[in-house]
C-alpha cells in the first residue's frame, strides 16, 4: 500500500498530529501505524494527565515549545466541550522554599506574559495567600497557574482516532514498523 504520509505511533502525538494533518489535507493516504490493538496503551494514558500552561517555559530558550503549549490550549478546550471529555481546571501552585526561589517565581510570571498567557492567569501569592489554597504548605510565596487542567489523555486520543478515521485517516493497529521508503 501506498500512502502520502506514515506515522509511527498511535499515541496521543501521533493521533493529533493525524487528525490535524486531516483536517488541513484530507485523510486519504496517511496511515497511523501502533504496535499495541489500541491507541494510547502506554504514556498517553498513564500520564499525570495534566495539560500544563507555558508559565515555566523561558520564552528564549524555549520559545518554540511554549508557543506549541499556548496555542494548543485553546483547541484542547474546544475539543473536550465538543467531544464531552474530561476537561477540569485544578491549577498548578509552584511554590517557593526562600527568597531566591520567589525571584524564579517572579521571572516566571514574566515569562508566562511573553508565552501569551493572560495576567489573571499566573498569580503570585504571598505565604498567606498559599495556606488559604493549601492550608498545609508553608513556604516564603508561590505562583499559582490557575488554568492548567487535568485531563485523561487517553480519552482524547480515542476521540482523536475516531475523528481522524472519518475523514479517511487510516490506523494499522497490531503492526511492527517495518521498512519506510521515501519517494
Amino acid at each position: 500500500m501506498e500512502y502520502r504520509i506514515a506515522i509511527i505511533g498511535g499515541g496521543i502525538l501521533g493521533t493529533a498530529l493525524a487528525y490535524r494533518l486531516s483536517e488541513k489535507i484530507g485523510g486519504e493516504k496517511i496511515v497511523v501505524i501502533e504496535k499495541e490493538d489500541e491507541v494510547a496503551r502506554h504514556t498517553s494514558s498513564r500520564n499525570t494527565g495534566v495539560l500544563h500552561r507555558p508559565f515555566y517555559l523561558d520564552p528564549e530558550k524555549k520559545g518554540r515549545l511554549a508557543r506549541c503549549a499556548q496555542e494548543s490550549y485553546g483547541f484542547w478546550k474546544e475539543y473536550a466541550a465538543k467531544k464531552n471529555l474530561p476537561w477540569r481546571q485544578v491549577g498548578t501552585l509552584e511554590v517557593a522554599l526562600d527568597e531566591a526561589g520567589c525571584a524564579r517565581l517572579e521571572k516566571y510570571k514574566k515569562w508566562s506574559l511573553q508565552n501569551g498567557m493572560a495576567d489573571e492567569e499566573v498569580r503570585l501569592l504571598t505565604p498567606e495567600k498559599v495556606r488559604e489554597i493549601e492550608p498545609n504548605v508553608r513556604c516564603a510565596g508561590a505562583l499559582w497557574c490557575t488554568t492548567d487542567t487535568a485531563v485523561d489523555f487517553g480519552a482524547f486520543t480515542r476521540a482523536l482516532k475516531q475523528d481522524a478515521q472519518a475523514r479517511g485517516v487510516e490506523f494499522k493497529m497490531g503492526c511492527e514498523g517495518g521498512e519506510v521508503k521515501e519517494r
